[in-house]
């Protein structure tokens, strides 16, 4: 992975995010308004003050204009900047999100959700990215600061050049900040796998899919300490870095402190010694209390921009993390054919989930030609979940390689390999839109096509369920917005749907996508797909590999590969299997046996 200058990187990104996101606004932060109208107001009370005792009323009357257009001036501009700085933090909100979703669907594969470190930043990255949202205010708060500290610091000098040297008892408070927000970070991190364990915990006690199981099983309470405790483990750790954090600040400030006190002493030696009028008194207590003001905010504002950088750094870390995953495929030679010609082997191909004791896949060798439909058989556990997510690129081979027509699967351009295929997974997703959309998302350029969505949905067998519904194919589907919920069975057809929206692709998975039918409506349905499939294969060479640990669906497939702890244990079509007398005929007789 490409490194990067995690500074320079994490404060590219800040001003990157605000001018994509609305440059208007972002250069308007950035202007110090209220450091310019501050220059004007001491000076000119100055000029009133000193004017009263030698009664000179242009120069009070002068003062006076001055004050007062300076203190509209600053209010007007300055309640305007504040609506801007709301305006571009959400603004930074939406463009940051939309970056967030990109970045996250542009990753090659979903190893990620399989290693703990990389759920623990993504948890970091989402939960904090709202720092990253007010980081532009933050900026224009660091450079009003830096701006008034300079007039500050040119006013007291004005006075008495000793004055000047004020800020200098404010650098340790600022020097502290880094180390202290540090601790605060580093605990952050330190419990995001506890805080991920909170969230699920919160999702368990609050959605609606746990709620029966919970009552059932007298859940409440068991879910409720569960969560105390790991909102306390965190607590203890991220109060303690806070404290830590607290100590080194409170130290800081008591040194800009004491530097104030001196200040004010040498001041009131001057006065005793009339070395200042009036007018430069004024300006010297009201300036310095000002300053040291500004220093304390500024400390803590660049403590804040310190965290935002450090969310930063984490945000390109993805974005470094999503090109890593793949190195060869922006810059593939080889597109996926028109139509397979060969076929697709799997040769030698291990793959082990992180943490994991044994591999899910074990040296499978495997040819299959094209136009053939495939079955993937086996107990639960045996890889067959693993074997269809490794022929979309979904995980990378351990070892061994997967070709498509003689071409490493890695070296084609997966986005477009995906393009060719279709898929329905076990655990599909149910997409809360419009009845049409669930299924025309399957082929985005035929999304409104009303024909073509029809089309799928009677080759799923879900006609019937779209017509039983309310406004027919423009219901909104789901409960989130109001919509109409379904039963699992009718999400699950759905998705069936969705997959058979792709008229000519190369692949074709279905990973036990019936699991809520029973074994006959498996079964009629798996046959009517396969008989489908063919139509497709004349075509496009079409490969359907279908997923099911019910043996007796899927009997009429060409090839029936049996998996068995992640080894290929048998492959041939149903009739040799039961002749060799083997796993596969076991099995079949055993289930066959329960339905007789």
């Amino acid at each position: 992975m490409k490194r990067r200058l995690p500074r320079l990187g994490g404060l590219r990104l800040l001003f990157s995010l605000a001018f994509r996101a609305d440059p208007f606004r972002a250069a308007v932060v950035l202007v110090p308004i209220l450091a310019i109208a501050f220059a004007a107001m001491p000076m000119s009370l100055r000029m009133v003050i000193d004017a009263i005792p030698h009664h000179d009323r242009t120069r009070m009357y002068l003062g006076a204009i001055i004050i007062a257009v300076s203190l509209v001036g600053a209010v007007s501009l300055g309640f305007f900047q504040f609506k801007q700085k709301v305006h571009l933090g959400d603004s930074i909100g939406f463009e940051l999100d939309r970056r967030l979703i990109e970045m996250t669907t542009r990753l090659a594969d979903i190893t990620h959700f399989e290693r703990a470190e990389h759920l623990d930043r993504l948890e970091v990255l989402r939960t904090q990215r709202f720092a990253l949202r007010d980081a532009m205010s933050n900026v224009g708060w660091a450079i009003e600061g830096v701006a008034g500290a300079l007039v500050s610091v040119g006013l007291l000098a004005s006075v008495h050049p000793l004055l000047g040297l004020l800020p200098l008892a404010s650098v340790p408070s600022l020097m502290v900040g880094g180390p202290a927000q540090r601790m605060i970070d580093d605990a952050t991190q330190a419990t995001a796998e506890r805080s991920r364990r909170a969230l699920h915990l919160f999702d368990v006690g609050t959605l609606p899919g746990p709620a029966k199981e919970i009552r059932v099983f007298g859940q409440r309470d068991e879910i409720t300490r569960r969560y105390r405790d790991e909102f306390a483990a965190i607590e203890h750790v991220v109060d303690r870095a806070q404290r830590r954090a607290a100590l080194l600040r409170v130290g800081g400030t008591m040194i800009a402190a004491a530097g104030y006190a001196l200040a004010l002493w040498f001041l009131v030696h001057e006065i005793r010694l009339g070395a200042v009028s009036a007018g430069d008194t004024f300006v010297a207590l009201s300036v310095s209390a000002r300053l040291t003001d500004q220093l304390g905010r500024s400390a803590g504002t660049f403590g804040a921009l310190r965290h935002a950088r450090n969310v930063a750094e984490r945000f390109e870390w993805l974005d470094d993390y999503a090109q890593s995953t793949r190195p060869r495929a922006e810059h593939a030679l080889h597109r996926p054919p028109e139509q397979l010609s060969t076929g697709i082997t799997l040769d030698h191909v291990s793959f082990t989930y992180d943490g994991a004791l044994r591999p899910s896949l074990d040296d499978v060798t495997l040819h299959i030609a094209p136009g053939t439909v495939v079955a993937v058989v086996g107990e639960n556990g045996a890889g067959k979940s693993t074997f269809v997510k490794l022929l979309f690129a979904m995980y990378q081979p351990t070892s061994g390689t997967i070709s498509i027509d003689g071409v490493d699967l890695y070296d084609l351009d997966l986005d477009a390999w995906r393009r060719s295929t279709a898929a329905c997974y076990q655990d599909f997703a149910r997409f809360e839109l419009l009845a049409r959309e669930v299924v025309g998302i399957g082929d985005l350029p035929h999304l409104d096509n009303i024909g073509a969505v029809g089309r799928a949905l009677e080759r799923a067998g879900a006609a019937d369920l779209i017509d039983g519904l309310a406004s027919g194919p423009e219901t909104q589907l789901g409960p989130t917005f109001a919509g109409t919920d379904l039963s699992g069975g009718q999400w699950q057809k759905l998705a069936l749907a969705r997959a058979m929206m792709r008229t000519a692709p190369l692949l074709v998975a279905l990973d036990e996508p019936t699991s809520a039918l029973d074994p006959l409506a498996e079964f009629e349905m798996f046959q009517r797909y396969a008989s489908g499939a063919a139509d497709v294969a004349r075509t496009s060479g079409a490969i359907t590999v279908m997923v099911s640990h019910r043996f007796s669906s899927v009997r009429f497939a060409d090839l029936i590969v049996v998996l068995d702890n992640g080894r290929l244990i048998e492959v041939g079509a149903h009739d040799e299997l039961v002749a060799a007398d083997g796993l596969y005929a076991e099995l079949y007789e055993l289930q066959a046996s329960q339905y007789r």
